[in-house]
């Protein structure tokens, strides 16, 4: 007996069901000659799997606002590229309470404040284009990489940090990434595409009654050092001495008050 499966239907009639729940009725077109190119498509899948240059890999994942850029490691990290800063920074400023005018063109604009409001940094930096413009170098922001969190979160933030700095970046601004670890362990990724001899910035807010987050910093350093060799340091906050030691072996180093030591010396004063 010959079947014909040029046409086949299938129906699917629900029992008896609530007024608001309706039959439906599915149906599938079979027809033979789409059979070579069925095939065909296959063969492109199978050509993108083994080949995923030939496929498009955009991740789902992937923010509306940052642009085509080079990724390394692993986590594919945006690349940025080298920044050093040649001219005079009289001050670092969070992007959430901008210096005056008149003293932008000297000030670093920082992201180290609470993670809810670098949301509205990260959900759209394009708003924050014109202010950045305004400024000397744009600081990465600094989200939330902590030991409670899972490998994926901190590594994720990370991701974000660096997505932001390459969307200033590609929009001709200066761009100095701000690098933060829970774990020596973290380093592997987390300096996965930043520049060697260039500029980076640490922040040791809070850090000064934290033993265990200053410790942390103290044997990542060494790590940081040795892979990106940078020529220049700003540190965000009071360092220890032993750390600023360490860094100035190597580069040059700026340390800057925090927002919260400018208001309270404003206070006393």
């Amino acid at each position: 007996m010959d079947l014909d499966f040029s046409t086949c239907k299938l129906d699917v009639v629900r029992r008896r069901a609530p007024h608001h729940i309706r039959s439906r009725s599915y149906s599938c077109e079979c027809q033979p000659n789409r059979k070579r190119a069925s095939n065909q498509k296959g063969r492109r899948m199978l050509t993108s799997l083994a080949n995923p240059c030939a496929a498009d890999m955009a991740s789902p994942w992937k923010p509306p606002w940052l642009p085509n850029v080079e990724v390394a490691g692993t986590a594919q990290m945006p690349v940025l590229t080298s920044s050093l800063i040649t001219q005079r920074v009289q001050n670092m400023q969070a992007f959430t309470k901008p210096a005056a005018p008149d003293l932008r063109a000297s000030t670093l604009l920082h992201g180290f404040v609470a993670d809810h409001k670098l949301r509205r940094l990260v959900r759209d930096p394009g708003r924050y284009l014109t202010l950045a413009a305004e400024h000397l170098a744009v600081v990465t922001p600094d989200l939330s990489i902590r030991d409670g969190m899972p490998p994926h979160e901190r590594f994720h933030s990370a991701w974000l940090n660096r997505a932001v700095g390459a969307f200033f970046q590609s929009r001709g601004l200066q761009v100095i990434p701000s690098v933060r670890w829970s774990t020596e362990t973290d380093l592997e990724v987390m300096l996965d595409g930043l520049p060697c001899q260039s500029a980076v910035v640490l922040s040791v807010q809070s850090m000064v009654r934290d033993f265990r987050a200053l410790q942390t910093l103290s044997r990542g350093i060494p790590i940081l050092l040795e892979r990106l060799a940078p020529k220049q340091v700003f540190l965000y906050g009071q360092a220890p001495e032993g750390i600023a030691k360490k860094l100035h072996r190597v580069a040059e180093v700026f340390q800057f008050p925090t927002d919260a030591r400018k208001a309270f010396q404003k206070q006393s004063s």
